[in-house]
């Protein structure tokens, strides 16, 4: 199993275990396609994969396949702090797990945990390439940005833990976060993207 890491400054893998967060944007190439093509990885390692091309030429393949099952990454202290908080004290299975991560260097950099050590996980619904500035309004609520009347956008995770966004509209607010998890300028280079639409398991 693979693990899928979202950025935990601006809030969003709390985003995802809340529900809100359903898909994901991640860079297919920095290439100008021209003649953009899609197709399916029908078999093989290939099945559930989409590849965009250039006219006959492939240009990039999907990371994640449809149907696929991810680990969602946290920091191991983080999985540690669930658990104590889900079973509302510190018992046998909360310290057999902080025995086991405790000098590990996943227990505060996800860069390093072991997905079968992950709580949450989330499954592949659907794939779709585009350009990232053709994202919609609705795109950017299922990015898991929502308006706050009066106060403006944000990542919404509890209300004291909101990530306030800049900009006067979805998409304003979204090119904001896309800068800052991604690098300055992602969102005016406009590259090709592959959507992610993702299912939180139980």
């Amino acid at each position: 199993m693979k693990k899928i890491m979202f950025n935990d400054k601006y809030g969003l893998t709390q985003a995802v275990l809340a529900g809100q967060k359903t898909k994901t944007r991640r860079l297919a190439t920095e290439e100008d396609v021209k003649e953009p093509k899609f197709c399916w990885g029908l078999e093989g390692e290939d099945k559930g994969h989409l590849f965009l091309c250039d006219g006959s030429r492939i240009v990039a393949k999907s990371f994640y396949k449809v149907g696929e099952v991810l680990a969602v990454a946290q920091r191991y202290v983080d999985v540690l702090s669930t658990l104590i908080d889900s079973k509302g004290g510190y018992g046998e299975e909360e310290n057999d797990f902080a025995e086991k991560v405790a000098h590990t260097k996943g227990y505060n950099n996800k860069m390093f945990v072991k997905p079968a050590l992950m709580p949450y996980k989330i499954e592949i619904a659907g794939i779709r390439a585009e350009r990232l500035q053709t994202i919609s309004d609705v795109d950017c609520i299922e990015e898991g940005i929502l308006w706050v009347r009066h106060l403006g956008f944000c990542v919404n995770t509890m209300d004291d833990e909101r990530r306030w966004l800049k900009g006067d509209s979805y998409k304003e607010a979204y090119a904001y976060l896309i800068d800052k998890v991604s690098g300055k300028g992602t969102w005016e280079r406009n590259p090709w993207v592959f959507v992610y639409e993702f299912e939180l398991l139980d």
